[in-house]
């Protein structure tokens, strides 16, 4: 029978002496992945925990700083040689205006006095020792909502006691809460008391509800019924907790009091302007730019301090026009204006293609012949989609244009877009499929001229359904070949693993920007240099001065709003160098129209606003991004345009411009990151049908129809949509047929397919100068920088 053994179950070894100290699995194991620091003991040693009263300890030195930390932020507001405190009041619901409210406050306390400065309404509060500012943006404009919450300390939201608000400031709060709010108060004023004492204690929890369905930090929710309740708003504002914006923690930035020229040189049409008001956030250095909103960045030469107009002692002086000078710029420390690079047309190895090389290429193209239209056409949607062929025919033309220059990949693509989605021609595709429900929704409009715009939109619709049905599906051309119409794509073995150059056939534009050899050194470095400025050349916060802007040109007093608040910001070293900015944004719930790729945009990032036209591309890991047509419903993507340098983190507000003017909130979301090496690939899938199957090998048709084309594309791998891959074999024929190879049999169902792939690149459309901002004169840029140089 032989031995017994033990079998794995019965044997027990003995375990391993560590000799009286728990091993490393042991450790890590009690660990759980927290820190060393945590199991440690006070005096470091690793193995023992922290006794109880270590413990307690701890605690209160955690708890000892951060009350320290509140402290130092209370201290540096509101008192003297501190900025006031600034408060925004937004009403919602139609309650009782700001002005009112504001009255209202003024009268709670007998030794309140009241001054108006600039925008803002100051109050001097002896009992409390503190100087309040109120701001009150009007709720019908957005931008000046915005404009104030990036000045602000506090918002107080002033509720209606029913909790309901129009869609209008629905998407006001929405717009509010993406941009960034600092602390936050809601009150709700003018309470009616007909109510019985058990409707009122309803709608103010309902009214709770209301404010956390909107995701609203909920300090304090107060009532103002009684001149107590006003003091103790008062009291609220002073001692609460400041939470400032990552923008007011970076920059230095002023609420321009006041606002006059000087030095104007008609000629130039550039005058010298000089704003007025109180530092906040970091110390004002005189060599940085300053960014003026709607228009750019200029240079500060000269900085003057003025006696504080308001006290809390009530010492009030008049501001003096001349004020004391107490920083000067410094030529060899001045940051430059130079926003982008002038590249060298003899440097570098790109090419430029003569007029004779265009004609040869031009020369390659045939008109294709006119279709007939479908039936039920009416005479404006003929008149629509001859045009829209005709464009079709110039963006082809355009895109096989090999020029490396400013409008590359721009406007071809643009319009080709159009061009892939409908198979290349609008009549082509009529003929070949009947027209489904969702294609006829434009045909169900008539013949109304009044129903236009709803004409584009319709049409619009149809597009985006008709690229979520079929992605990037086209059919190839039939009176081109397809290796002259495709020559710019090429075959990827592998999206994620295939490499790519990023350096490789760049455009003109990209070498005008700034790129960084290690950015996140550099921003490091910047806002730690930022807090350690040199003495001489800074203005401490809370001191009011004004600022000698040099070179402004003169019309831009008349694109000023007086309402409106005006808000300066010092800029960091580089904010003024242009490079390719990334943005991770998600479309609005409330935005409905589709927004086609390189779309005209509207940009709200940190500080700036500005115009440009966006690429977008998929959000996710890997080193490239595939191109979307139109702004994702949902989920998130990436909006690529060339834009000054931002350093992340920073907020992004993006709205669309509708056909009768206005602006729609688009898109929302967060600055991503400052790369120009990012990797946008548009791709085109081919596709054609396989009309003889035997086992794996299948004959395909419809895919080219010419010799050479399959010649051509033999090396690129095909696939299916149920997950099968193969490759060409070999041509049959001189009509474009082909016998391909598959891993598996293919199903009678299955369509061939080809990915072919093609880097681009955003437009150069980047405009400070707003369109409704914009004045009508002829000084541009570089007419003030040349001024501003002599």
């Amino acid at each position: 029978m032989g031995r017994h053994k033990a079998g794995p179950f019965g044997q027990s070894n003995h375990k391993h002496k560590t000799g009286g100290h728990r091993p490393k699995g042991t450790i890590n194991k009690e660990s759980r992945g927290r820190k060393i620091s945590q199991q440690g003991s006070v005096s470091g040693s690793i193995g023992t925990k922290l006794s109880k009263d270590a413990r307690k300890c701890k605690a209160s030195q955690i708890r000892r700083r951060k009350v320290e930390a509140d402290s130092k932020v209370k201290e540096s507001l509101g008192r003297d040689d501190k900025p006031p405190v600034l408060v925004s009041l937004v009403t919602l619901g139609g309650t009782t205006p700001a002005n009112e409210l504001i009255q209202h406050l003024s009268t709670v306390d007998e030794t309140i006095t009241s001054t108006k400065l600039g925008l803002a309404q100051y109050f001097r509060i002896p009992r409390l020792k503190m100087r309040l500012g109120f701001l009150s943006p009007s709720t019908e404009i957005l931008e000046d909502v915005l404009n104030s919450l990036k000045v602000t300390d506090v918002v107080c939201l002033v509720w209606p006691m029913s909790g309901e608000l129009s869609p209008k400031e629905e998407l006001l709060i929405s717009s509010m809460l993406a941009h960034g709010i600092p602390t936050t108060i809601n009150l709700v004023f003018n309470n009616e008391k007909q109510l019985s004492a058990k409707q009122r204690d309803l709608q103010w929890n309902n009214l709770k509800k209301t404010i956390g369905r909107y995701s609203i930090p909920m300090e304090k929710l107060l009532k103002m019924e009684t001149p107590s309740d006003g003091l103790k708003l008062l009291r609220l504002l002073v001692d609460c907790k400041k939470k400032k914006l990552l923008v007011q923690q970076r920059h230095a930035h002023m609420l321009v009091e006041r606002l006059s020229t000087d030095n104007a040189n008609e000629n130039k049409g550039v005058c010298t302007l000089l704003a007025s008001g109180y530092v906040r956030g970091l110390a004002w250095n005189v060599n940085n730019l300053v960014h003026l909103p709607g228009l750019g960045e200029f240079q500060v030469s000269q900085i003057y301090r003025h006696e504080d107009p308001i006290t809390v002692k009530g010492n009030e002086k008049p501001i003096d026009q001349n004020g004391q000078l107490v920083a000067e710029a410094q030529p060899t420390k001045q940051e430059s204006l130079q926003a982008e690079i002038i590249p060298d047309p003899n440097e570098g190895e790109q090419i430029l293609l003569d007029e004779d090389l265009k004609r040869k290429e031009e020369d390659l193209f045939v008109a294709p012949e006119k279709k007939k239209l479908p039936k039920g056409t009416s005479s404006y949607q003929a008149a629509w989609i001859l045009e829209s062929d005709e464009e079709e025919r110039e963006g082809s033309e355009d895109e096989d244009e090999d020029e490396e220059n400013e409008d590359q990949d721009s406007e071809a693509d643009q319009i080709n877009d159009d061009v892939d989605l409908k198979s290349g021609d609008e009549s082509d595709v009529a003929e070949e499929r009947e027209p489904m429900e969702d294609d006829v929704a434009e045909t169900e409009l008539g013949d109304d001229e009044n129903n236009e715009i709803d004409m584009d939109e319709a049409a619009e619709f149809s597009r985006q359904r008709q690229n979520e049905r079929w992605p990037d599906e086209i059919d190839t051309p039939m009176d081109t070949p397809a290796h002259i119409r495709f020559q710019k794509y090429r075959g990827l073995k592998s999206f994620k693993n295939s490499p790519w150059d990023a350096n490789e056939n760049l455009p003109y534009n990209y070498a005008r920007i700034f790129k960084f050899h290690n950015f996140n050194k550099t921003k490091k470095n910047v806002l730690k240099n930022s807090k350690h400025d040199e003495v001489g050349e800074t203005v401490l916060p809370g001191k009011f001065i004004t600022l000698r802007i040099e070179a402004v040109p003169i019309s831009y007093l008349a694109t000023i709003r007086e309402e409106a608040p005006l808000v300066l910001y010092s800029l960091l070293p580089h904010e003024q160098k242009m490079s390719v900015v990334n943005m991770v944004i998600r479309k609005h719930p409330s935005c409905k129209t589709p927004i086609l790729n390189n779309s005209e945009l509207l940009f709200y990032v940190g500080f700036r606003k500005f115009e440009a036209q966006a690429l977008f591309s998929q959000h996710g890991l890997g080193d490239k991004f595939k191109m979307e047509r139109y702004l994702p419903t949902t989920g998130p993507c990436v909006a690529t345009v060339f834009a000054p340098i931002t350093y992340p983190p920073a907020t992004v507000l993006v709205f669309h411009k509708t056909p009768d003017g206005n602006q729609q909130l688009a898109a929302t979301g967060l600055l991503l990151d400052n790369n120009p090496d990012r990797i946008v690939l548009k791709r085109i899938v081919l596709s054609g049908h396989p009309f003889k199957i035997n086992k794996r090998s299948a004959i395909v048709r419809y895919m080219f129809f010419s010799r050479d084309d399959v010649e051509w594309f033999k090396p690129v791998e095909l696939h299916t949509p149920s997950g099968r891959r193969g490759h060409i074999k070999m041509a049959i024929g001189t009509h474009g047929h082909m016998k391909c190879r598959f891993d598996q049999q293919l199903n009678a169902q299955d369509a061939v397919m080809m990915n072919l792939y093609k880097r681009v690149f955003p437009k150069w459309s980047y405009s400070a100068y707003l369109s409704n901002d914009r004045p009508k004169t002829t000084t541009s840029k570089k007419e003030v920088v040349a001024a501003m140089e002599e």
